[in-house]
């Protein structure tokens, strides 16, 4: 796993810490448990949502904020 500092929030006093970790490190252990992946989706906001803040997500409509998976046990 990757630490790197970076700015979360711009004039924070101290730099946010980021851990990259991929995702077969992430669910890698899930599937050592057993468990098998039966859904995934990335929702991202509709083109034409507002925000804001031009950096905010509703700006990113090709880039989904989450990425959330399902995991079931085998039965």
């Amino acid at each position: 796993m990757v630490q790197y500092h970076g700015i979360g929030i711009v004039g924070q006093p101290e730099p946010h810490v980021y851990f990259h970790r991929p995702l077969h490190v992430l669910l890698g252990a899930c599937f050592a448990a057993g468990f098998v992946m039966d859904g995934i989706e990335e929702p991202a906001f509709p083109a034409g949502a507002r925000s804001n803040r031009n950096l905010g997500w509703r700006s990113y409509t090709q880039i989904p904020p989450v990425l959330v998976v399902r995991l079931q046990l085998p039965t």
